[in-house]
């Protein structure tokens, strides 16, 4: 058996023990079983960031800054409205030193509700980016998942450009702070304020862009769509599939 076979067969269990997480115990005995097939030998990630210019970000100048000091500020923070509204802080949660940083858009709750410590993007959705990190064979210390919007608030709320603009801080400060090898947007939200770019999620995802924070660093940023959207229209659990392969086969290769 060659390279190439092995490689074969070890994408189709990766694509098998996927299906199995997100609960497809069972295929059709028909034509769609041979277009399953053919899709499980999915093709491998590119190492190289694209050769576009990296977003750089000025000024950024915040060294062995402890997670835990943003934290507090971030449970204290009372820079815009929605601190006025917030239902619970929503720091984030994972390893101290991830390899992959997961960045959603933010917490809702119903009104009034208790939402669980702990919960980043709904308890659906929390337990759907475990079973994601199982999948691709990621233990759950090498992610860290947290949001752009660090407020989880009631489902009538709309954040908006501006309280993402005054949130992005935080996220910027933690990624400093974790440097991760690979961060993954899900949702829009996430994905235009990491990279400024006001394409369609369907036309961005799929591929890696560079988030430079300096001249010497830069992290591969690859968006996908997000849990919340992802239980309302399974169809596009194939993509987001393929997204999360790409980022196991890029870290293999760092």
């Amino acid at each position: 058996m060659d390279a190439q076979q092995i490689d074969f067969l070890q994408s189709v269990s990766s694509l098998l023990h996927y299906h199995g997480a997100i609960g497809i115990d069972a295929y059709p005995a028909d034509a769609t079983l041979s277009r399953f097939l053919e899709s499980a030998a999915l093709p491998a990630a590119s190492a190289a960031v694209p050769r576009e210019k990296a977003r750089t970000i000025p000024g950024v100048d915040v060294p062995d800054e402890r997670m835990i000091d943003i934290v507090d500020e971030v449970c204290s923070c009372s820079g815009c409205v929605l601190h006025t509204k917030r239902l619970l802080s929503v720091p984030g949660k994972g390893g101290e030193h991830p390899k992959l940083l997961i960045v959603g858009g933010w917490l809702t709750g119903e009104e009034g509700a208790i939402i669980p410590t702990g919960g980043i993007l709904g308890q659906e959705e929390d337990g759907m980016v475990l079973r994601m990190l199982s999948a691709i064979r990621l233990p759950p210390e090498d992610a860290f998942v947290t949001n752009v919007i660090k407020c989880a608030v009631p489902l009538t709320c709309q954040p908006s450009a501006e309280n993402i603009h005054t949130c992005f801080s935080f996220l910027l400060r933690q990624i400093i702070a974790l440097s991760p090898e690979v961060i993954c947007t899900m949702g829009i939200a996430a994905t235009k304020a990491l990279l400024k770019n006001t394409q369609p999620l369907s036309q961005l995802r799929g591929k890696f862009y560079p988030f430079a924070l300096s001249d010497q660093k830069s992290i591969p940023v690859i968006p996908t769509y997000d849990p919340t959207f992802l239980l309302r229209n399974p169809e596009f659990k194939k993509a987001t599939w393929e997204d999360l392969q790409s980022i196991a086969k890029l870290l293999k290769t760092m």
